[in-house]
């Protein structure tokens, strides 16, 4: 029998084989991942279980901006995979209460009929966006030493990367000494912000990438992007992202510089909890 529970962290070093499959990182280190999971664990991070002992899958999201929850479900590939996805969507509509306005969205491949069929039982279709991947080759030249991000610039970058994704000041400065968090400046002025993860084998992968509103349509994004290219750590082969179908001025941006169409593309479905689950 399934049991949904919420997950706690002493959980989380069971969870790590499906955290680090549902990834698709080789790499997956949960020791370099840990601030990523707060504690306590804040509602709608539910795991499956049979028993106590042997975990089947999660459900999680986090906060991505203008009241979108990013939502992650995952189940171990098997015969009870549509039972867990059910058991985790049971638990979520029927002990997590919906907050006002929220939306959840799901990156769902185009052909995955089954788990839009197990989706479309508990959640509402609010608006559906193509995705496209992206790719480049790069040769990691290494990173420069660099001093700590002060706390004001930690500041300014989150208030760039906030249209996107919410961002802890703290969180940024971890990154920055970290060489996952590209900054360009104006003035002495943060305007550009870019956060970039390892995906192992050589692949790096842009996250978050933006530029202050007033700055757009100046040739900021371009100076960011080069700076992002040139800055990448020794052993990168590749750089990857994704972006909205529709968003045909970021598209010419990085076709510019060098990036190809990958003939995978990925769909992000907007649900919303309809209010007779609350």
């Amino acid at each position: 029998m399934i049991q949904v529970r919420p997950w706690t962290r002493a959980d989380l070093r069971v969870l790590e084989p499906l955290l680090a499959a549902s990834f698709g990182r080789s790499d997956f280190d949960l020791a370099d991942e840990w601030e990523y999971f707060p504690d306590p664990v804040p509602p709608g991070w539910l795991t499956a279980w049979v028993g106590n002992a042997e975990p089947l899958g999660f459900l999680r999201f986090f906060a991505a901006g203008k009241g979108v929850q990013v939502a992650e479900l995952y189940a171990s590939p098997g015969p009870f995979r549509e039972d867990v996805w059910e058991a985790l969507l049971c638990g979520l509509v029927g002990a997590v209460p919906p907050i006002s306005g929220e939306r959840l969205r799901f990156d769902l491949p185009p052909d995955d009929i089954t788990l839009r069929t197990v989706l479309d039982r508990h959640l509402e279709v609010v608006e559906v966006h193509e995705y496209l991947r992206l790719e480049r080759e790069v040769e990691g030249r290494g990173q420069h030493p660099r001093p700590p991000l002060s706390p004001e610039d930690a500041q300014a970058a989150a208030e760039v990367l906030s249209t996107l994704k919410p961002y802890p000041p703290d969180r940024l400065r971890a990154l920055f000494s970290q060489g996952e968090l590209t900054l360009t400046r104006r003035d002495g002025r943060v305007v550009g912000a870019a956060h970039v993860e390892g995906r192992g084998e050589g692949e790096r992968e842009v996250v978050t990438l933006a530029v202050r509103p007033e700055a757009r349509g100046t040739g900021e994004g371009t100076r960011l992007l080069r700076a992002l290219l040139m800055g990448q750590p020794p052993g990168t082969r590749r750089l990857s992202l994704q972006v909205r179908a529709d968003n045909h001025a970021a598209c010419r941006l990085y076709v510019r510089q060098g990036f190809r169409e990958l003939p995978e593309k990925r769909e992000i479905w907007v649900f919303a909890r309809p209010p007779r689950f609350s």
